[in-house]
């Protein structure tokens, strides 16, 4: 293949096809969703309040205002992609601090004052990527999931209004039982003891149960130790997990590069503090299913306030949100029955949104405040488009079309080929006379 750009060499025909139409999609969805255009390649979505907060692959995090789309701050300290974020809010007496917390390909976790934008405090954390990131409040601790196939169990008591700038974390235990990087995690509940569930996917599909609580006893050393106990693995998946969310606590959805959604039906009365615990089977949501080919990226239960019926937005890397109503899917779970038959439980799709010219790679709700003390409900959407987009209840029911694109006919010669070849030989006469 004979080229000029540099660009197009070393690409497969498909490669460069699908290019093509990539670029033509952009222009044509160029206002769709109310695109928000970001610097670099969006990796997380958190929507709080009226702003968004992105983990980009430009090295940093940015905040923006979801009603103007302009940028309210930018976090800049890593030196890698960010991957992943959580907030976590210090009380002292009657003040409040709200920070943030960050993980990067850099290997480092930092923490930062939301408002001032200040870092307080960056971690040596892993010996490879970190993936993923929870902050359980209650407990006082963050998880961390590296590419390093670790979960590191972090104290952030020592975060406080006057924390020492640059004062790394304290690791409090390191948990080596899973296999591959881990990617997800989803926080289920706290129980009466004080005890957090937690489950945490990894790249060669295996969810994991994991249940922390803090150490009894009278000495500061006692405190400051997390008890973990590992319960029983969630089958289903093949391959990377992409997104963990939970259904309150009746169950928890999962989706994964194999290109599966499921349903995993949890019974809070059974033991789930050891791998022997009874698995009930998972439930496939999708119906029609997924094409193999295509991973499934995010996941987004809306709330009841939203809708009243139980929808479930799925994002993908066939550039598409699909929206599911998951009634069948919960009276199946609901069955007391531990064994389901082929395709019980799938949910029929509802609407699917186009708008996105790459994978849909995060989703979160928005509550946004209008004119006059209103709220509405909104979802927005993150891509490796590099845009943000919003999307009203209306949108999501009923999605706005893509324009068509204009195709520019060639016209057909009226003339005959007779006629076309007696002009060509006047033409050329004409050019010999003015020789």
């Amino acid at each position: 293949m004979n080229t000029s750009d540099e660009s197009k060499l070393f690409q497969t025909d498909a490669q460069l096809a699908q290019k093509e139409a990539q670029s033509r999609k952009a222009v044509l969805t160029k206002t769709i969703g109310s695109p928000i255009q970001l610097a670099s390649r969006a990796i997380k979505l958190r929507v709080r309040g009226q702003d968004a907060w992105v983990a980009e692959s430009g090295w940093v995090v940015r905040r923006v205002c979801l009603h103007t789309g302009k940028t309210k701050r930018v976090y800049k300290g890593h030196q890698g992609p960010c991957t992943s974020l959580d907030f976590y809010q210090v009380t002292t007496g009657t003040s409040k601090r709200d920070l943030m917390v960050t993980g990067s390909w850099d290997k480092t976790i930092k923490v930062w004052d939301v408002e001032s934008g200040e870092m307080l405090s960056s971690t040596p954390a892993h010996t490879d990527f970190v993936k993923s990131l929870l902050v359980i409040p209650q407990l006082d601790i963050l998880l961390s999931g590296s590419s390093d196939k670790t979960i590191a169990i972090w104290s952030l008591s020592s975060l406080s209004s006057d924390a020492s700038p640059n004062l790394p974390l304290t690791r409090l235990d390191q948990l080596k039982s899973h296999t591959r990087p881990v990617d997800s995690f989803a926080l289920s509940h706290i129980d009466a003891e004080g005890r957090a569930t937690v489950y945490a996917g990894d790249s060669m599909g295996v969810i994991r149960t994991w249940l922390f609580r803090r150490a009894t006893g009278s000495s500061n050393a006692d405190a400051n130790k997390v008890q973990v106990t590992q319960g029983p693995d969630l089958p289903g998946h093949h391959t990377s997990i992409t997104r963990l969310i939970m259904d309150g606590d009746q169950g928890l959805i999962s989706c994964s590069m194999d290109s599966q959604v499921l349903y995993h039906p949890l019974d809070q009365n059974q033991d789930q503090t050891g791998k022997e615990a009874t698995v009930r089977p998972a439930l496939s949501i999708p119906n029609p299913l997924y094409p193999e080919t295509t991973p499934v990226r995010s996941l987004l239960l809306l709330p009841s306030t939203f809708h009243p019926s139980h929808l479930l937005l799925c994002g993908a890397a066939d550039q598409d949100i699909r929206v599911y109503d998951l009634s069948s899917t919960l009276e199946s779970a609901s069955r007391s029955s531990h064994t389901h038959t082929a395709g019980e439980g799938r949910a029929k799709e509802v609407s699917r949104i186009k708008g996105h010219w790459a994978d849909v790679i995060d989703l979160d709700v928005w509550v946004k405040e209008v004119e006059g003390g209103k709220k509405e409900a909104w979802v927005v959407s993150a891509s490796l488009d590099e845009t943000l987009r919003r999307w009203s209840m209306q949108d999501v029911l009923n999605p706005p079309p893509i324009p068509r694109e204009e195709v520019v006919e060639k016209k057909e010669s009226v003339m005959t080929a007779e006629e076309e070849r007696e002009l060509a030989e006047l033409m050329d006469s004409d050019i010999e006379d003015d020789v």
